[in-house]
Order: structure tokens, then C-alpha cells, then sequence
């Protein structure tokens, strides 16, 4: 999100990120830096569907800033208005684990969400900034004609990838899943967000040689260990996918973040077939 925002806004926005790239939303801690950070803030955009349930109302709350509640123009959730994946239409409870009722946060991980994540920024922006109206309308196009650009290009390099069956350690990868066409079999978190028990394991690694499924997806958040027993038990090829830009190691951006995804899927001797 931070990225977007910069590349839309342009010089006219200063952004922090309160959640870095390698960092996992589902469990940051509250800390009273971020909430200093929040005090001033014109706007804060998050992803919603709780991901960030845990902690961000805690610092909203601390911030004392007018501006940013809920519901205010300096509020912006980024997920409305997105055709979001897997809402949960019962009742949930503590015994399902890490369960979002009003659907699957990790949409940033479609391309095209992202693009529209980038209209509704670039919105807000004009609405709390008319006088740099052009300079976010120039800061939209320009960052859109590249995600369709590279869109065009990431596309073609996974046309093989379409239908290719495939088992997920969470299920962070579905909108993933969703953009290239990937059938995604099964998870090794029976629960979401809990540790899966040697059960389910097992069971999962004698459907993987029974059904001849030799791929697992993982995020970079995952459990690697885990991970790498089941890929090791099943015979299966582990694929590590990196999930949001990190500055730091090397994604500058959504076009590097998706660009890496892709390259790790179709090249090299792991790649998926």
C-alpha cells in the first residue's frame, strides 16, 4: 500500500509504512512509534478484512487524530469496492483459526486489484488535496501504464502455469492463485494460522503422492520448516514466493515484487511445469 500511495502521489505525499514489506500484518506489535506516526497523518490507508484487527485500531486510538477514524476522509480501507475472495457466509469462531468472515485480505497479490487499489488512492488523495488533483491524475496513469505493462509481459511468461494443480501452506496465495489460473488442491494449514497437527500432515503427504501433486507455494511468512518436511516427505518442489515490496532486498516496487513472483515460478530448476 505504501508503495502505491508513493507512486501515485508522487512528490506531493510523504509516506511511512507501519508495516515494513518483510514484516507479517497478522502479527505486528503495537508500538508507540507507529502510534506517533499516526498523529499527524492526513491519511491512513490499510487493507481491512481485519488483517490488521490486531493492532491497528490500538494505535488509531492512541493517535488521538481526528482525521483518521473510521469513517472520516482520512480513513481510507483499501479493500472496498474490490471483488473479494472467499467470504465466509457462517458463523465464526476462535476454533477456525485465523479466519477473515468478510473475506480474504491478501487481494494485493492480484495485479489488477492492485491497479484499482491505485484509482480509489488516487481519489482520496484529489479529495483531500485539490490543488495537486493533476499531479496524482499524472501519478495514476503513469503508475498504471506500467502495471499493465508488466501485467501484459507476467501474463504471458505463466500461460504454462494455468491449471497446474497445487498445494498452499496458507491460504495468503489465493488471489495469487486466482490471476494466473493455479488450482489450489489443499493447504498444510488445516487451520488457518495454526501450526497443523502431525495428523493432518501425514494424511496431506499420502494425498500428494497419491494424487501425484508435486508443488507447494509457500509466502514468505510462512513456516519454512514445515514447509520443507512436507515437501521433503511428499517429494514434492517447495517455491518460496515473496508477498510485498522490501526496499531492502531487493523490491523496490509492485512491478519488482511481481516480476520476482514470476520469475521464481517459471525459470530455474524448481520452477513450477
Amino acid at each position: 500500500l505504501a508503495d502505491v500511495v508513493r507512486q501515485v502521489g508522487g512528490a506531493a505525499v510523504e509516506v511511512q509504512a507501519i508495516c515494513p514489506g518483510p514484516q507479517d500484518p497478522h502479527f505486528l506489535q503495537a508500538k508507540p512509534t507507529y502510534t506517533l506516526k499516526l498523529r499527524n497523518a492526513d491519511l491512513l490507508v490499510s487493507v481491512g478484512l481485519e488483517l490488521e484487527k490486531a493492532w491497528l485500531s490500538l494505535l488509531v486510538q492512541g493517535a488521538r487524530n481526528p482525521k483518521i477514524l473510521p469513517g472520516q476522509p482520512g480513513n481510507l480501507e483499501a479493500s472496498e469496492g474490490l471483488a473479494i475472495l472467499e467470504i465466509t457466509t457462517g458463523g465464526t469462531d476462535r476454533s477456525l483459526g485465523d479466519v477473515h468472515p468478510d473475506g480474504n485480505p491478501h487481494y494485493m497479490l492480484d495485479p489488477r486489484n492492485v491497479e484499482e487499489v491505485a484509482r480509489r488512492v488516487s481519489d482520496r488523495l484529489t479529495s483531500l488535496d485539490p490543488a495537486e488533483s493533476s499531479a496524482f491524475a499524472a501519478g495514476l496513469q503513469a503508475f498504471l501504464g506500467r502495471m499493465e505493462a508488466g501485467r501484459a509481459v507476467w501474463e504471458k511468461k505463466a500461460s504454462g502455469l494455468r491449471g497446474v494443480k497445487v498445494v498452499v501452506y496458507h491460504r495468503d496465495l489465493v488471489y495469487l492463485a486466482h490471476w494466473l489460473d493455479l488450482d489450489i488442491v489443499d493447504a498444510i494449514e488445516n487451520i488457518p494460522g495454526v501450526r497443523p497437527s502431525s495428523g493432518h500432515l501425514a494424511g496431506l503427504e499420502r494425498k500428494m503422492k497419491d494424487r501425484g501433486l508435486n508443488l507447494i507455494l509457500a509466502s514468505a511468512f510462512s513456516d519454512k520448516a514445515v514447509a520443507q518436511s512436507v515437501a521433503g516427505r511428499s517429494g514434492a518442489r517447495l517455491l518460496i514466493l515473496p508477498v510485498a515490496p522490501d526496499p531492502g532486498g531487493g523490491l523496490a516496487g509492485e512491478e519488482a515484487l511481481f516480476g520476482r513472483i514470476l520469475d521464481i515460478l517459471t525459470e530455474g530448476p524448481h520452477a513450477a511445469q
